[in-house]
């Protein structure tokens, strides 16, 4: 309605400005035979009956088909727009202002023009609302497709994380019940947050940690003895928004190409922090490091793959995935991402002012 009333406004006060235009073209050059009074009636009279009939006229061109072919169409408009300047110059102008016609013929050009002006309008408008309609519909279209093409990839890797999960419980089904229990209590924690994370592009960064941290206990209870893991999450950075399941397939990648391939104990690091409106999450480990000639492009796994699928598919290009040895020895991929937050909500006292 608001919308609808603020159209209605400028419309009449672009009929107005036409109408003082040509008030004060009259009026200079009949001076000093006529009053202002005089020399506003004709103009401001056949500029407001435009303005009242151009919603009309536009009318009729929106249920006439204008998905035609080109000359068919321009046929059609100028058909249109003779017929409705015939009927104003007839109708509104002979019978209301009751002059003769005669006085009215010779401005038919200007009048026809103007209709065609008005039918342009009227077309444009048409054409730029399919064009939106179309925009906003391959948007949608998009979305869908990244959606979609997240779950996919988000369907590759929880099959990954439960195959090797079950192994684990496998292993201690007979020497240790107990502890094949608690794995499992552990499991259906990962996968009941699998399930409610499905509809989230993104969760809070503390939460992904949370459920992370279940995971590398798994993890440590399979290789007990032989692998410890650290977190260090900076306060700023609990609530940031990161994709769920971010952190697990690579902090996976790193336990099992990089510590469980050696003989000694091996230690995985996990940090995240704010830096200058970036997210910077890292994962180190001491393990055997990268093979010799190893390169992202053809080497890189599954895990590593999907995550920076997953992270284009959010971020398009305002992401950075890096991946390289350490000095000390083991690797370390670190993610910069845009620093996202939830949007605040508004407190009572908020809402009522």
């Amino acid at each position: 309605m608001h919308t609808r009333w603020k159209t209605f406004g400028l419309a009449w006060l672009l009929w107005t400005a036409v109408a003082l235009l040509f008030t004060a073209q009259q009026y200079l050059l009949l001076l000093p035979d006529v009053t202002l009074w005089q020399a506003m009636q004709q103009p401001f009279l056949m500029w407001y009956l435009w303005g009242l009939s151009a919603p009309c006229l536009i009318w009729l061109d929106r249920h006439l088909p204008w998905r035609t072919p080109l000359v068919r169409r321009l046929a059609s408009r100028l058909v249109l727009g003779a017929v409705w300047t015939s009927g104003f110059i007839v109708v509104f102008l002979g019978l209301l202002i009751q002059v003769p016609l005669s006085g009215f013929v010779r401005f038919a050009p200007w009048h026809f023009l103007i209709s065609l002006l008005i039918l342009g309008y009227s077309i444009g408008h048409a054409y730029y609302i399919e064009a939106r309609r179309r925009e906003l519909e391959a948007a949608r279209l998009a979305q869908n497709l990244s959606e979609a093409r997240l779950q996919v990839l988000r369907a590759q890797i929880n099959p990954h994380f439960l195959f090797n999960t079950l192994n684990t419980i496998s292993s201690f089904i007979e020497t240790n019940p107990r502890r094949a229990r608690a794995i499992m209590e552990d499991l259906g924690t990962m996968l009941r947050f699998s399930l409610e994370a499905s509809d989230r592009p993104e969760i809070p960064l503390a939460e992904e940690m949370a459920h992370l941290r279940i995971y590398t206990d798994l993890m440590q209870t399979r290789f007990e003895g032989k692998l410890t893991v650290t977190y260090t999450l900076a306060p700023d950075a609990e609530d940031v928004l990161v994709p769920p399941f971010l952190l697990q397939p690579l902090v996976e990648n790193a336990i099992q190409h990089g510590i469980i391939s050696r003989t000694q104990p091996g230690h995985v690091a996990i940090t995240a922090a704010c830096e200058g409106g970036h997210l910077v999450l890292s994962i180190a480990d001491d393990g055997v490091g990268l093979p010799p000639g190893w390169q992202h492009e053809p080497h890189a796994g599954l895990g590593l793959q999907n995550t920076e699928a997953r992270l284009r598919e959010l971020y398009g290009d305002a992401f950075l995935f890096d991946l390289e040895p350490r000095p000390d020895g083991g690797t370390r991929v670190q993610l910069r991402l845009p620093l996202r937050r939830p949007k605040a909500m508004p407190q009572p006292e908020e809402v009522l002012t």
